[in-house]
């Protein structure tokens, strides 16, 4: 059995020791308990063979699962971009004439905390990525040049636009390989980016200093408590973009992350640090 019910909520949740000391028979087995691993962790040596591909691990469990991107919700309803890897991946052909723009499948609500996310550019040459609300779907145009539609996007040529076509300096151009991180603060209401673990404008999201942008009195950001989404988005109407997301799971794509950084929330795996007092945006980072 691999679920209990709590003594003190009632509610069901999963085991997090399953391993029974005896009975498990002969053929009993216990196989991808804590990642990857074909091996038999029950003790009976059951093992299994992979026959064919690569098993690739996930920090996802039923009792926390990570934001990935919404193919139910991309911007002028294209059908041109294609979501890889689990929704983790956004892979545009060179014919897209509409400009691919997806959201995260969760949300971030006034109030409800700070969160993290990386994104790493494997074609970047029309790419854009940061955070928006739903009203980027009420949009007839691109969502950060029309007023109130409440998209900020940091853009491949170093800009960070946002309603109306503002524009916010001190960003710089990223390239293919760059890895970009935003750090969204729903309680204080800023905004942070940076570029391989050099925050734009000298940031610091832990002191909430120096951040990208304040939109404590930007009604069309946030209103009545609506949420904010994190996004990836194709640019242009020539060219490709691709880019692989980073929401806690700890891989861009098919790679781990090379070393990766603190985390002292302890909820999701990233290239580079987590500043202090963010979390990644999944189930249980919505409830610390």
């Amino acid at each position: 059995i691999f679920g209990e019910t709590d003594s003190t909520t009632g509610e069901w949740k999963i085991k997090t020791s399953i391993t029974p000391s005896s009975g498990w028979g002969t053929n009993g087995y216990h196989i991808l308990k804590d990642g990857n691993s074909v091996t038999d962790q029950s003790g009976q040596s059951n093992n299994w063979t992979v026959q064919g591909g690569t098993l690739t691990k996930t920090e996802d469990s039923p009792s926390n699962i990570f934001a990935t991107l919404n193919p139910l919700a991309v911007f002028g309803g294209n059908s041109n971009p294609v979501l890889e890897r689990g929704n983790t991946v956004l892979n545009t052909s060179g014919n897209n004439n509409n400009k691919g723009f997806f959201i995260s499948s969760l949300g971030m609500t006034q109030g409800s905390g700070k969160f993290y996310c990386e994104i790493k550019a494997t074609e970047s040459t029309r790419l854009a990525v940061g955070v928006c609300n739903k009203n980027v779907f009420l949009a007839t145009n691109s969502p950060d040049s029309n007023t109130n539609q409440a998209a900020i996007g940091y853009w491949y040529s170093g800009h960070v636009y946002y309603d109306n076509n503002g524009n916010v300096s001190g960003g710089s151009t990223y390239s293919n390989g760059d890895i970009l991180g935003i750090a969204l603060d729903m309680e204080n209401y800023r905004l942070f980016f940076h570029k391989n673990g050099t925050y734009m404008n000298s940031g610091d999201p832990t002191s909430s200093t120096g951040n990208v942008l304040t939109f404590t009195n930007a009604a069309q950001y946030v209103q009545n408590h609506e949420e904010m989404f994190f996004f990836v988005s194709d640019t242009s109407q020539t060219g490709q973009a691709i880019a692989s997301c980073n929401f806690g799971n700890g891989y861009f794509d098919t790679t781990a992350v090379s070393s990766a950084g603190t985390n002292a929330s302890a909820n999701g795996i990233f290239e580079y640090d987590v500043p202090t007092g963010y979390t990644a945006l999944s189930t249980k980072g919505l409830n610390l």
